[in-house]
This record gives structure tokens, C-alpha cells and sequence, in this order.
């Protein structure tokens, strides 16, 4: 196939093109939240949308998502590159074969990349989505041979547009890799019903 074969409008083509708006879109969104928040919002103060169910608290978040420490800003940086060219190939090489996952990966694309600039421009995540969430509590105790310290989760980390999609994403991902599991499983083993008496 020659270079202007590839670049023909073909339906493949237009799939792809839309997959990208949908990743562009979001990263626009979380970009332009962002720079709202800069500019509105104070890194002290938390200024309440609704009670304090919603509030909008501005956070330079040096981790990763939930506000997790796995690394230095260099581990994220490049785990971010890394998942967005995997996510990329997966999407070019097996387009349209399951909308469920290309959809979801369009998503996540969009999230890490909108995460993705913030790390080279201020070397930390900007978030402001400040949401209550009804408390956690597991006690700590033994499971299994396990100690475990149990866990407490008071508030919901704070988070931002691109973190929204990525989470979106990931849940989409598992549903549509269930759903191609049990499609492939049916498929493989299909019920006999003649066998029935």
C-alpha cells in the first residue's frame, strides 16, 4: 500500500478520526477546566459549588491517581508515555473489532495525555474536583497470614477532568473485556437445547 493509500478517507479512516476527536475533546476540556481553576481558584482556600458535597480545592498533585506515591514524577511521566503509545497501537492495529474497548481507550487517551501536559509544564498534576464521598472504614486484622492496617477514607482524593475519563475508561475496559470473554466462551460453547429432554 503506498503512503497516499493510507491517507484516502476510508471508513477505517473516519473511525479512527472520531476515536481522536473523542481523545481530543477531552483533553481540551481538561485543559481549559485547568486553566479556570489556575486562575479562580487558591491552593489555601476551598470554595464550596454544593455544601460540602462539592467543592473546588486546588491541588498540585505530584502523584499519580487517588494521590498514590509509587515514584518520582519521572516514573509517572514515562508511564504515561508508555501506556499512551500501547493504548495508540492497540487502537491503529485492531480498529472497530470492539467498539467497547476502543471507546474506552479513547478515553483513557485523552486523560493521560491531558494529565501528561501538565507534568512537563508544571511537573505535577493540577486538580480541583473536590467530592464528598461516604466514609470507608475497614478495620485492621488479620486475613489469611496477612496483617492488614485497614484503611480509612474519609473524603474522595481530589481529582480532575482527566482523571474522570481515565477511571470512565478503565471500568468501560474491564466491562467490554468481560463481555468479549463470555461472547468468546458462548461462542465456544454453545447450549444444545435438543440435547434437552
Amino acid at each position: 500500500m503506498s503512503w497516499s493509500d493510507s491517507l484516502r478517507w476510508t471508513n477505517t479512516n473516519r473511525y479512527l478520526f472520531g476515536l481522536a476527536s473523542l481523545s481530543g475533546l477531552i483533553f481540551v476540556i481538561d485543559q481549559i477546566t485547568k486553566q479556570i481553576a489556575l486562575k479562580h481558584l487558591s491552593a489555601v482556600t476551598s470554595t464550596p459549588v454544593w455544601d460540602d458535597l462539592l467543592r473546588l480545592t486546588l491541588v498540585f498533585n505530584e502523584g499519580g491517581a487517588f494521590s498514590t506515591r509509587l515514584g518520582t514524577s519521572y516514573f509517572y511521566t514515562f508511564a504515561s508515555v508508555l501506556v499512551m503509545i500501547i493504548v495508540v497501537t492497540v487502537i491503529y492495529r485492531d480498529a472497530g473489532k470492539n467498539r467497547k474497548l476502543d471507546l474506552a481507550l479513547a478515553l483513557v487517551l485523552g486523560g493521560a495525555l491531558g494529565n501528561l501536559t501538565d507534568r512537563l509544564q508544571f511537573g505535577s498534576v493540577i486538580d480541583f474536583i473536590d467530592f464528598d464521598f461516604p466514609d470507608i472504614a475497614i478495620p485492621s486484622g488479620k486475613i489469611l497470614f496477612i496483617n492488614f492496617p485497614g484503611y480509612a477514607l474519609d473524603r474522595w482524593p481530589v481529582f480532575n477532568v482527566a482523571d474522570s475519563a481515565i477511571t470512565v475508561g478503565m471500568v468501560l475496559l474491564v466491562v467490554a473485556l468481560i463481555f468479549d470473554s463470555r461472547k468468546k466462551h458462548c461462542e465456544l460453547n454453545p447450549v444444545n437445547d435438543s440435547a434437552a429432554v
